[in-house]
């Protein structure tokens, strides 16, 4: 219970409510915990009291009403899982432009944090999945859909902010340019330069030294993909 009220506590921002034959869907950027005002729905919470870190689906209410026609809508479990990474895979490929038109961004890589990387190799390289109900297929549609990598620094939040891990990204390839990376001079590789014996007169010795120029910015944002892993 502890994990899926930390991973709401964030700052309030902005609400939007889509209305759809079903119940609608909510996207939030940012939550502290408080009410949220949204034309046309009144006052708005996350009602965190009996909340089930375990549920696909966390119900939002208004007004803190807990009966069905106080759901407005309701936050989607993000944990890294077959469903979760099929919805990821096919929203980075069903995305269009203004116009409509396809914008034919096809996942190539996932990236997880070391402590997942385990369930992330399952995902990918097992033949087979195990299934609750004897008519469900057990070939794993997602076998080798994209590449692995690991990167540690997902897990370290003491040197790298809002990292968690149990995020879990995915990235077009570069060609897409989820990332743009910079060189200096187009030289791809370190510069190492020596100074021998020679060099210092007052010294025995010899010495390198080793640089790198380079620099990095986000790119198109379409070509990737950032599930928090929780609730």
């Amino acid at each position: 219970m502890s994990v899926a009220i930390e991973s709401l506590l964030f700052a309030a921002s902005e609400v939007e409510i889509v209305a759809a034959s079903k119940v609608p869907t909510v996207n939030i950027v940012a939550y502290t915990g408080g009410l949220m005002s949204v034309s046309g729905w009144g006052p708005i919470v996350v009602d965190l009291k009996g909340i089930d870190a375990s549920a696909e689906q966390i119900g939002i209410l208004a007004d803190h009403d807990a009966s069905l026609k106080g759901i407005v809508g309701h936050g989607v479990d993000t944990e890294l899982g077959y469903e979760t990474l099929a919805n990821g895979v096919s929203r980075m490929l069903a995305q269009r432009d203004e116009e409509h038109r396809d914008l034919d961004i096809r996942p190539r890589t996932l990236l997880v944090a070391p402590e997942m990387q385990w369930l992330a190799k399952q995902l990918l390289q097992s033949e087979y999945l195990q299934r609750l109900a004897e008519s469900q297929p057990t070939g794993n549609a997602m076998k080798a859909i994209v590449n692995l990598e690991v990167e540690p620094r997902l897990s370290n939040p003491h040197r790298f902010k809002y990292t968690s891990p149990k995020s879990w990204y995915l990235f077009g390839s570069p060609a897409d340019a989820p990332i743009v990376v910079a060189f200096l001079q187009g030289k791809q590789t370190p510069t190492v330069e020596f100074f021998g014996l020679d060099s210092e007169p007052h010294k025995l010795a010899a010495s390198w030294r080793v640089y790198f120029d380079y620099g990095c910015a986000l790119g198109d944002f379409r070509a990737a993909y950032k599930a928090k892993g929780e609730a």
